[in-house]
């Protein structure tokens, strides 16, 4: 009697440690499943910092590009004002120069009358 009380005991211990051995490969499974869904977690977390790090060089690019556009616009522009400028002086040069001629031409007329 006690040797079958001593062989269920061992059969109940064996069985334990069959489940025990089951739960921890599967706790061992469950660890490794983390591990890499946390190396996916990080290898995607390194790629979007990679890109945000492209998206901001490009965006600097940009601004200055827009930048070295802006005084190059502004540079233009002061450009055509002077241009504008310089245009209307020769404009009223050549209407006074008109007007001279034309009163030099009255004065003419008006001398051969006289």
């Amino acid at each position: 009697r006690d040797f079958e009380a001593s062989t269920d005991r061992q059969r109940e211990l064996e069985a334990k440690v069959a489940y025990l051995r089951n739960e921890m490969t599967q706790m061992q499974q469950k660890l490794l499943d983390e591990k890499k869904e946390n190396d996916r977690l990080d290898w995607d977390r390194r790629s979007e910092r990679q890109r945000a790090s492209e998206i901001e060089g490009r965006m600097r690019s940009l601004v200055e590009e827009r930048d070295v556009a802006s005084r190059e616009r502004r540079r233009l522009q002061e450009e055509l004002d002077k241009k504008d400028q310089d245009l209307r002086k020769m404009q009223q040069a050549l209407e006074a120069s008109k007007e001279a001629d034309s009163i030099a031409a009255e004065q003419q007329q008006q001398a051969v009358i006289d």
